[in-house]
């Protein structure tokens, strides 16, 4: 547990629950904590599909103007 804390993974429900999953392993509870199957505490079901992001992947700060056409343009593009 406490190496899980020091590598700054610092939810101990969380590391508990993949250090039992991966047999106390430390580099397969690694994997399982950074893996897409693990979000908010929680355990997804393999076949459960993954719910789409709320937010960009990628935002750092406010949209230009020229970003919001592009994305604008390719939603139409989308939809087309």
């Amino acid at each position: 547990m406490e190496t899980l804390i020091n590598m700054g993974f610092t939810d101990r429900e969380l590391n508990r629950k993949a250090l039992n999953k991966a047999g106390n392993d430390i580099a397969e509870a690694v994997t399982i904590l950074t893996g897409p199957s693990y979000f908010n505490d929680d355990v997804m079901i393999p076949n459960e599909p993954i719910p789409p992001p709320t937010t960009p992947l990628a935002f750092i700060g406010p949209l230009t103007k020229e970003q919001i056409e592009q994305q604008q343009q390719q939603q139409q593009h989308m939809v087309r």
